[in-house]
């Protein structure tokens, strides 16, 4: 017998997925044609550092990807 329900764990992962996956795929997918506003030029913003040259998109994709993975985390963490 496990000390934790593996199908609760199952249920808050699939939960977390599912808001974060739709939002992950919006800047890579360029969901809804966001040709205006602040959405559809994130693609065309770019910080320049030194040598690296990063699209604003990018930075938004690697900030929601580091969210994704603690949300994973802390639904996977058993509760007391």
């Amino acid at each position: 017998m496990l000390p934790f329900d593996p199908f609760y764990l199952l249920g808050r992962l699939m939960v977390v997925w599912g808001v974060m996956m739709p939002v992950m795929a919006f800047p890579i997918m360029n969901g809804y044609q966001p040709s205006l506003g602040v959405l559809g030029s994130l693609n065309q913003m770019h910080l320049y550092l030194e040598v690296v040259d990063l699209r604003f998109d990018a930075i938004v994709s690697m900030g929601l990807a580091l969210l994704w993975g603690g949300l994973s985390i802390v639904a996977l963490t058993p509760q007391r």
